[in-house]
């Protein structure tokens, strides 16, 4: 092979790498595939009901436009990994894959209560606080490992399509458990906590409002 061909072999690898950033958010799914490799290879399976604790830090990389804190859309995307960590660990992950099923977000709520500013070393607490038949309902929060203050808070629906999701906690959790007086088991689930009713109570009301706001169209669809 001549020089000449390796010079277009390296310019084409260059190129296609080029355009990939283009045209795919690389780096998320470089921290993903990082995540679960680091996971898997070095983290222990914890219970499901138990806290995962996941650890990052500001860069420059994060910071707005004031250059000295992190940027809004950062503490979302850093959620991304903080679930991966947990539901790899719970084995979550590999449960509802080995069913066809899928894992996505419903609804996020975040609350931020103090800036984490550039450079400063942070940990995401994830838990489960409640789970329906469709959803499991995560508490995420960021705190500054310097002093331990929850600099925000955020609350997230995650939907598993074609699952059942009571079913799957039924095999998971292994204490908490009772029988009914038909002699089936049942979980001693905790009850709703307060936010987790609000925020099912604001998706019902946006559900109810674009559903009403799109009434008339539909209305004039059958009618033409």
């Amino acid at each position: 092979m001549d020089t000449e061909t390796i010079y277009l072999i390296i310019l084409a690898i260059v190129g296609c790498w080029l355009i990939s950033y283009w045209v795919l958010d690389n780096h998320w799914f470089y921290r993903a595939l990082v995540c679960v490799l680091h996971t898997v290879l070095f983290k222990k399976n914890i219970h499901i009901l138990d806290p995962t604790h996941y650890y990052g830090i500001c860069w420059t990389t994060d910071v707005d436009i004031w250059v000295f804190h992190m940027n809004n859309t950062k503490y979302l995307r850093e959620l991304d990994f903080a679930r991966t960590d947990f539901l790899v660990r719970t084995r979550i992950f590999q449960h509802v894959r080995k069913k066809k099923g899928m894992v996505v977000v419903g609804s996020t709520y975040i609350r931020y209560r103090r800036f984490i500013k550039v450079f400063q070393i942070f940990k995401i607490s994830t838990r489960i606080v409640y789970w329906d038949n469709n959803s499991i309902y995560f508490e995420h929060r960021f705190i500054t490992v310097k002093d331990q203050f929850v600099c925000a808070i955020a609350y997230v629906k995650q939907r598993i399509t074609n699952f059942d999701v009571e079913e799957m906690m039924r095999q998971f959790i292994d204490k908490n458990v009772v029988t009914n007086e038909n002699g089936n088991t049942v979980i001693n689930k905790p009850p709703i906590p307060l936010e987790i009713q609000k925020m099912i109570d604001l998706e019902e009301a946006s559900s109810a409002q674009l559903k009403s706001e799109n009434l008339p169209q539909a209305v004039q669809v059958e009618m033409t």
